[in-house]
């Protein structure tokens, strides 16, 4: 007998209107799944607890390397943003719920953030780049700096957009750099900025690891 492989549940995020939207008068929030197995994910969207059908897009479900993925776009009036609080997406699978909430307002938690160094095998390849993770933080608006021995690096610097996820928002940051200055670079350090409260992380090639 062939062995049927049961449901794989969604990965679900939610990624809040951004600065510049809310700075010219629009508000949408964006609802993203992905590998999920078998098709057939539904989509629902609640402001403080009661269901919105209005101005809700969701996209055709797409199939991907034998898992399916699809967004829903859920576009607020100024009004309704304005006076709405709690924001929640519920992707409805193989018959389980999982929701993502994003509060306007909620209690501070600070980032976990981690830095990985290049691979053995990047760097073999003559090319070197860090990349920092957070996680797990509240509110949004955390900001991240690199520095090289110091001095402030900004080339290089690819920063992601945040996105929520179950335990809160997330963001990775990459720096990428020349050849030269990875040989030349001793401490490297990403500093992640959050409610006014600074997290460096930081790698030093003259020291071992694990």
């Amino acid at each position: 007998m062939v062995a049927v492989a049961g449901p794989t549940a969604p990965s679900v995020s939610l990624l809040p209107p951004s600065p510049l939207q809310l700075c010219e008068g629009s508000t949408s929030l964006l609802c993203l799944l992905s590998g999920y197995s078998p098709q057939g994910a539904l989509v629902s969207w609640t402001v403080d607890g009661s269901e919105v059908k209005d101005g809700v897009l969701t996209s055709a479900e797409e199939l991907k390397k034998d898992r399916y993925s699809r967004s829903s776009t859920l576009t607020l009036s100024k009004d309704l943003w304005e006076k709405g609080e709690e924001f929640v997406c519920t992707v409805s699978h193989a018959g389980v719920n999982h929701p993502v909430m994003f509060r306007k307002t909620g209690p501070t938690v600070k980032p976990t953030v981690s830095l990985l160094r290049p691979s053995p095998l990047q760097l073999s390849e003559g090319s070197a780049s860090l990349l920092c993770l957070l996680s797990g933080y509240s509110p949004q608006g955390a900001l991240v700096s690199w520095t090289v021995d110091g001095s402030e690096v900004k080339d290089g610097v690819l920063t992601s957009a945040e996105e929520l996820k179950k335990d809160g928002y997330t963001r990775s940051s990459t720096l990428t750099l020349s050849k030269d200055l990875w040989e030349k670079g001793e401490e490297f350090i990403c500093t992640v900025s959050h409610n006014n409260v600074n997290h460096p992380v930081t790698f030093r090639k003259g020291h071992c690891e694990g």
